[in-house]
């Protein structure tokens, strides 16, 4: 329905031709099964920030290169152990309780990384203090940003959805 009324606006302004809206009518008929729109999200967190970080020089692209660097190998970790259980649930509900259980799931993963790194760090600088107090932090801001995007891919997916993109299987409800 979006897309139809920006169509039409466009038409009526005479922004685009009826070709045009024909060529963008017939490359935006999409239809992914739920799995591979669950599998295709994992890869948001990786390409994006490469993409803004290529394209632009702002301050958000430096943040998001950041996230990769701080984080990057825990997701690269998380990502492929939720690509293998996304592919091994049958139904689309285990599929959606398995999507929003992911945040902690990955804060586990990030948490585990982060001190073996202060551990490795130790290693070559034994006056390195290894506290737990930044714990609850990385929790905190962990959990409000995995679970934002958990809402911003749930936009997404509706979206898709309503347009018939994503394709349900009735016999996997």
């Amino acid at each position: 329905l979006i897309i139809e009324f920006v169509f039409q606006v466009f038409k009526k302004n005479k922004w685009i031709n009826t070709e045009g809206e024909y060529w963008v009518r017939f490359s935006c008929q999409l239809n992914m099964t739920l799995k591979n729109f669950y599998r295709a999200t994992l890869l948001l967190p990786i390409v994006v920030p490469l993409i803004v970080s290529t394209f632009g020089t702002t301050s958000l692209g430096w943040w998001l290169t950041m996230s990769i660097f701080i984080s990057g190998l825990e997701y690269i970790i998380f990502a492929i152990a939720m690509f293998y259980l996304i592919g091994k649930y049958r139904t689309d509900k285990k599929i959606r309780q398995l999507f929003w259980r992911s945040p902690p799931i990955f804060i586990v993963i990030a948490i585990c990384g982060w001190y073996i790194g202060l551990y490795k760090g130790r290693l070559t600088n034994p006056s390195l203090i290894v506290s737990f107090d930044m714990v609850y932090i990385f929790l905190f801001y962990g959990l409000l940003i995995g679970y934002g995007y958990c809402l911003f891919i749930e936009l997404i997916y509706r979206v898709f959805q309503s347009l018939g993109w994503i394709s349900l299987n009735q016999h996997n409800k």
